[in-house]
């Protein structure tokens, strides 16, 4: 049977690989999107939403996406203001919470309010949840740290406590760094390496965990089909420090990796995002994942990086 998914910020790294896989699968889509430009696939639908104007008026109108989600198998909700896009200001700060929060909790709304409303919950977060956890291995039932990122995927990740209420199938997926060719992040990321001054970020030794957009999107569309609940790591095994991760890289590309920047530098450069993405340690496990019988493409480096920089 062809299923139907809701995707809200399919715009984004993410949701782009998802769509390209659940396309090739035969699925029907109906994207809530911000722009509203039709999609040149006749299965995909658009439906224009403004998740901000919709949160501060009690009174908008929901019809649209109550109608879209009626009906329909799966949500998928990756909606949010980008964490790269900034120095993770006072401004950008606000942004990237409120984004996330309002989307939600309309998209909440809308799926209380519709009839034959779907029965799998797919929401985002990251394990930004977890904060800086040095070198111990992080599993899915680790305490949320105290970051200003812990704090917004603890948020997060709350606003669709109404939907576990009503007895839908929900599964927190908490990402860890996304590689892509088309990242922007990781076009930023692999800049310096490829013109030779990579090297060490701080202590070079905070753990990056770290899984390939095609996996994640794999990890998804598996996920949908399996009845586990609760956050779900999507990180892959093979967790290395960011001074390996660096190397692993410049190998490949025949550069030297040998620049040392220290934390102060890093901060004067990024500001809060120095403190927030960069610096901090996270030896995250896909223990959840794995447990439901996912079996990765890009397990290590070793698979990744020839993808990644092909």
């Amino acid at each position: 049977m062809t299923s139907t998914w809701i995707i809200a910020g399919a715009s984004g790294v993410v949701g782009r690989y998802v769509v390209k896989r659940l396309l090739a699968a035969g699925a029907n889509l109906r994207l809530f999107s911000m722009s509203g430009r039709p999609h040149p696939d006749a299965r995909v639908q658009v439906i224009r939403w403004d998740p901000e104007a919709l949160s501060a008026d009690p009174s908008s109108d929901l019809a649209p996406l109550i109608d879209a989600l009626s009906g329909a198998d799966v949500v998928l909700n990756l909606s949010g203001h980008s964490l790269g896009s900034g120095r993770l200001g006072r401004r950008h700060r606000h942004k990237v919470l409120q984004s996330r929060l309002d989307s939600t909790g309309v998209l909440v709304t809308a799926w209380q309010g519709a009839e034959n409303r779907p029965q799998r919950w797919l929401q985002a977060s990251a394990i930004g949840y977890y904060g800086d956890t040095g070198s111990d291995w992080v599993a899915e039932e680790a305490p949320c740290g105290s970051l200003y990122l812990s704090d917004v995927c603890r948020q997060w990740e709350q606003r669709v406590q109404p939907v576990l209420d009503a007895g839908c199938c929900t599964s927190v997926l908490r990402f860890g760094l996304i590689l892509a060719p088309d990242a922007p992040a990781i076009v930023r990321m692999l800049l310096p390496i490829r013109m030779g001054v990579g090297g060490r970020l701080g202590s070079g030794e905070q753990y990056w965990s770290w899984v390939t957009a095609e996996d994640v999107a794999a990890a998804i569309v598996h996920l949908a089909g399996c009845d586990h609940q609760g956050p779900v790591n999507l990180v892959a095994p093979g967790v290395v420090s960011q001074i390996d991760f660096t190397r692993a890289i410049a190998r490949l590309l025949k550069r030297p990796a040998f620049l040392n920047t220290p934390a102060a530098a890093l901060r004067l450069a990024a500001g809060g995002a120095a403190d927030e993405l960069v610096l901090p340690s996270c030896r995250a496990r896909a223990d959840a994942l794995l447990s439901t019988g996912f079996e990765f493409q890009h397990a290590g480096l070793e698979q990744a990086l020839p993808w990644l920089l092909r």
